[in-house]
């Protein structure tokens, strides 16, 4: 039987295994049944459905150089989210009009979506600097290469949602849902003042 010696990655090997991690998907399924049958006696399909990225907060990248700095820029990297939002799918009961439970009444849909999102970065420029040319001379303190700085974080996605009443109908936009919804509400509100 042979062993096999665990051989440290390079930081351009763990940047690429981190990368590779983070676009995997890590499905997820919560059945709701047997809460909603223990209350309305009948199996259903209701459940909270989706997948996760596999590494949803990704490392800094440290494979970068500062040059004749020595110390790295930034001091402080940011962490960076995964490309790619979880999605969701959402179906549960829903008491209608009538006072009967539908199993299937209220679907809920939220697509994976592209992310930008970048925490907080620090840094402090390049106040002690080393010569390339001469190794062993003494490092530098050059203060006017001193440039304390922090970076805002920023989250940029354009996520979509869909939401149906009725599981007869296909999926509408939410917002257009929403709409027609507060629409009916008004005529419904204007009808009972009219009586």
């Amino acid at each position: 039987m042979q062993s096999a010696e665990a051989v440290a990655l390079t930081p351009a090997q763990a940047t690429a295994a981190e990368q590779a991690a983070a676009a995997t998907r890590v499905p997820f399924d919560l059945p709701l049944s047997g809460a909603v049958q223990s209350v309305t006696g009948d199996a259903s399909p209701a459940g909270l459905h989706g997948s996760m990225p596999g590494l949803p907060i990704v490392p800094p990248d440290t494979t970068g150089s500062a040059g004749d700095s020595l110390l790295p820029d930034p001091l402080v990297p940011p962490l960076t989210a995964a490309d790619r939002s979880p999605d969701l799918s959402l179906v549960a009961p829903l008491v209608g009009g009538d006072g009967a439970v539908r199993e299937d009444g209220l679907a809920a849909t939220l697509p994976s979506a592209p992310v930008d999102a970048r925490g907080v970065a620090a840094t402090l420029g390049h106040p002690v600097i080393w010569s390339k040319q001469d190794p062993q001379a003494e490092p530098q303190i050059d203060l006017d290469r001193l440039a304390p700085a922090l970076t805002t974080p920023r989250v940029e996605s354009s996520p979509t949602g869909y939401i149906t009443l009725d599981q007869r109908t296909t999926n509408r936009p939410l917002t257009r849902t929403v709409s027609e919804f507060l629409a009916t509400t008004t005529a419904t509100a204007q009808d009972l003042s009219n009586q």
